[in-house]
């Protein structure tokens, strides 16, 4: 960690530069290329169109270090606690603290024999997960950073035509003292005819204000399914920007819900790359950003070739004087002929104060395609309010079961057992 604290965050950032750019030489100068790339584009402002909503340069300022070589001590107490209310029945967890997978705590020894981890260096730069990453062409500024200064990177692969019983439960914990910048840098290879859930858990013990710059990687084989779940439930000082790019391949599909809870600001952006013909990916969120809390998620679906189908749903419950952004994008390419791709965002705003910015998009460039995208945002519906009061209904409870009603969608389309009933009770708490 850099502890030199008289110097702004762009010069300890180029100084941290100067201690790892040595590091990783066997990936073809990943890092220099990253960073020299970054250093055009800097931390993003509202100048910056993909982030005008949550400018960035205005949380991450001087005070902050970053931290390069993670401590990876954590409270049994407080991680007990933590975990008590995350846990999934059937899961196998795998846990990292401050971006380090943290054997000791993880259940590596009940992991199925086709699961294996590796360090990110046993990969050379020909291999598929080096050669075709996303941050090859990647501009976006945070994809870079972690690109630049993630040290502790790991590849989990699931061996061919094997279907995982139990999901593998990813949880990343931050645990900071001091406002620091941690790293997260993750890659799943899931071979031919694989068959695998993940549930990916963000949480965090922090103190103080910090922020996690998180990067995973699916590369998923012709005739695989991957379901995964999104869990977002970190600290109200906590930062997250949450990166997660996914390439499908021949009569694969990936299935994905986010359910973003609570954080000062989290910024998801998920990218979808259908490359091959006749494979599928659908999308469903639900974000309840509370006072003096914003989440922002961008989506892009890319559709490549044809024949493929991707659905999209996010809801979100804006509580008084909390923000949210969505911004999706669905992009059809020339060759994507006979592509089915179906969008919607849909938000209900709890107070004057409460505030969304959302802006759907279609982006076609063949003619033989069938898209529609949509959007509605309002407060909560006074017809159904009066219905449900006018047959003795208090008005609390209304508001309850209509808000239920209203996320249950999202949930009725998560595909993993045990996680609809961990998040099913977490809305029911919500609601209350």
């Amino acid at each position: 960690m850099n502890t030199t604290t008289n110097l702004s965050l762009a010069e300890k950032i180029q100084t941290d530069y100067e201690l790892v750019k040595e590091l990783d030489v066997a990936l073809g100068g990943m890092r220099e290329k990253a960073y020299e790339r970054f250093k055009t584009i800097g931390i993003p402002s509202k100048r910056h169109e993909e982030y005008k909503y949550t400018p960035f340069d205005r949380l991450l300022h001087d005070a902050y270090q970053q931290q390069l070589f993670p401590d990876l001590s954590i409270d049994s107490a407080s991680l007990n606690a933590l975990l008590k209310h995350n846990h999934y029945d059937d899961a196998v967890r795998i846990i990292f603290i401050n971006g380090v997978i943290n054997v000791e705590l993880s259940d590596i020894d009940k992991l199925d024999a086709a699961v294996s981890i590796k360090p990110f260096l046993e990969y050379p730069s020909a291999h598929a997960i080096v050669a075709n990453s996303a941050v090859n062409d990647s501009k976006d500024p945070f994809v870079l950073m972690n690109t630049t200064f993630a040290n502790h990177r790991i590849c989990i692969e699931i061996a061919p035509k094997v279907e995982l019983k139990n999901p593998i439960q990813l949880i990343f914990i931050s645990n900071c003292q001091e406002q620091l910048i941690t790293y997260n840098k993750l890659a799943v290879v899931v071979n031919k005819s694989a068959k695998v859930d993940f549930i990916e858990t963000h949480l965090s013990l922090n103190t103080v204000e910090a922020f996690v710059n998180h990067f995973l990687e699916f590369f998923i084989a012709e005739q695989a399914t991957v379901n995964h779940l999104l869990v977002q439930d970190i600290q109200k000082n906590q930062l997250l920007v949450n990166n997660t790019f996914i390439h499908i391949a021949r009569h694969s599909k990936f299935h994905t819900n986010t359910f973003s809870f609570t954080g000062k600001v989290i910024r998801n952006n998920l990218s979808i790359a259908l490359d091959a013909p006749e494979c599928e990916a659908h999308l469903y969120g639900f974000y309840h950003p509370s006072a003096g809390e914003l989440i922002d998620n961008h989506t892009l679906v890319d559709h490549r070739m044809p024949h493929c189908q991707s659905n999209e749903l996010y809801k979100g419950v804006i509580e008084n004087e909390g923000t949210a952004v969505f911004n999706g994008k669905v992009y059809v390419r020339p060759d994507a002929q006979k592509t089915n791709a179906y969008q919607s965002n849909k938000n209900i705003l709890m107070g004057e104060s409460s505030v969304v910015n959302t802006k759907p998009q279609l982006e076609i460039y063949a003619d033989d395609v069938k898209c529609s995208h949509g959007s509605s945002t309002g407060f909560i519906d006074d017809e159904a309010m009066f219905y449900l009061r006018s047959r003795g209904i208090g008005q609390e409870k209304a508001k309850t079961l209509l808000l239920h009603a209203f996320a249950g969608e999202i949930l009725e389309n998560l595909p993993i057992a045990s996680a609809k009933r961990n998040i099913e009770a977490r809305l029911e708490q919500l609601f209350q």
